[in-house]
């Protein structure tokens, strides 16, 4: 063992040893797993709410482009891009 390196036991800079920070990150995986699928399901979620915008947008303007809210002006520029390619 090198001075550089610490026992087994011996504190961190956090201030715990090895074995119990290796234990509560191993006991505190399950919570990063919840909070990575809430946020899956909440991008999922949104996802929906937009394109049901989109249907009953492009449904209300009798087939005209509509933009949608917050995106609109954003995509706007590809949109004409890749419409004019088409041509």
């Amino acid at each position: 063992m090198t001075s550089s390196q610490n026992p087994a036991n011996q504190p961190q800079s956090t201030g715990l040893d090895k074995k119990t920070s290796a234990i509560l990150s191993y006991a505190l995986g399950w919570l990063t797993g919840i909070i990575f699928s809430l946020a899956g399901l909440a991008v999922g979620v949104f996802a929906v709410v937009v394109w049901i915008m989109a249907m009953v947008q492009a449904n209300n303007v009798g087939g005209v482009r509509a933009k949608l809210p917050i995106v609109g002006e954003l995509v706007a520029p590809y949109a004409d891009r890749l419409a004019d390619s088409v041509k």
